[in-house]
């Protein structure tokens, strides 16, 4: 993922994962109001058993990026111990940086 900072200050990135969180309609509003980067990540696989196969699907957990304290006050506010902090970034001013997919 490639990041530009085309601004005087410094950008400061922090990537969050969101742990036990339903995929509601007020979640998907709440951190569209947040103006947030989110990624979901959740695996899903099939299983035969007895000639019967079955999907089963990971628990859903949610990749946010926040560029401002307001983002991620609200987001502790909101989520409290199921956020965890995963990586910390600046962006220089007049820079860009890359940074690789951050996989759990």
């Amino acid at each position: 993922m490639v990041k530009i900072n085309n601004t005087e200050k410094p950008i400061f990135y922090k990537t969050w994962i969101v742990k036990n969180i339903e995929l509601t309609d007020e979640t998907i509003a709440f951190l569209k109001g947040l103006n947030v980067t989110v990624n979901t990540d959740n695996k899903s696989s099939t299983v035969s058993h007895n000639g019967v196969q079955y999907q089963y699907t990971t628990a859903v957990r949610f990749i946010v990026e926040t560029t401002c304290e307001k983002q991620e006050s609200m987001l502790k506010l909101r989520y409290g111990s199921d956020l965890f902090l995963l990586m910390s970034e600046v962006v220089m001013p007049n820079s860009m940086q890359t940074t690789l997919p951050f996989y759990v």
